[in-house]
């Protein structure tokens, strides 16, 4: 029987594979791809580097994996990195990385189905990048960032939006 839980699902082997020379895919997380590993295919072919790479992902998974149902757990999605769209250009589409609809729907109920109903979310981009009706919701904050070659941006641009998220008077 195969065990699909998010555990085994992160540190079988056999479900990743490199694609465009540069993301590394889990064939059980469609949509979601690990992009700043160096030399993704040599990396998945190499048995010690493949078993490096495991054991990061597991790493970084344990808040998702062992949390305390107590917590609040507030996330957030954002696709106002500066120089995003010019980074993914030649392998994603940008229209995978707008705001639509269905994927805030969707990321709202993932979010939920493992976190919890309590779970809230800030969802941070750009006017040209969002679905006009979603400005409407109160957990999508429009940004003005300008796009640019910079891999950094403002220092403290979500330090409103991370402040508001924990205040207790306004969540």
């Amino acid at each position: 029987m195969k065990d699909d839980t998010l555990t085994a699902i992160l540190t079988d082997s056999r479900r990743f594979h490199s694609a465009f020379d540069t993301l590394i895919f889990n064939t059980a997380l469609p949509g979601f791809s690990f992009f700043h590993e160096t030399e993704p295919r040599n990396l998945l072919r190499d048995r010690e580097k493949t078993s490096a790479f495991l054991a990061k992902v597991s790493h970084l998974a344990q808040p998702f994996l062992s949390r305390d149902p107590a917590l609040k757990t507030h996330l957030l999605w954002s696709n106002v990195q500066p120089n995003l769209p010019t980074t993914v250009a030649n392998v994603i589409d940008w229209a995978d990385f707008r705001l639509t609809t269905p994927r805030y729907e969707a990321v709202k109920a993932l979010g939920r189905q493992i976190f919890g109903g309590s779970t809230t979310f800030s969802f941070l981009t750009t006017c040209k990048d969002v679905e006009g009706p979603l400005l409407d919701h109160p957990d999508v904050i429009s940004m003005d960032v300008s796009r640019n070659g910079d891999f950094r941006g403002d220092p403290i641009l979500f330090d409103t939006c991370l402040q508001n998220a924990f205040d207790p008077k306004t969540t």
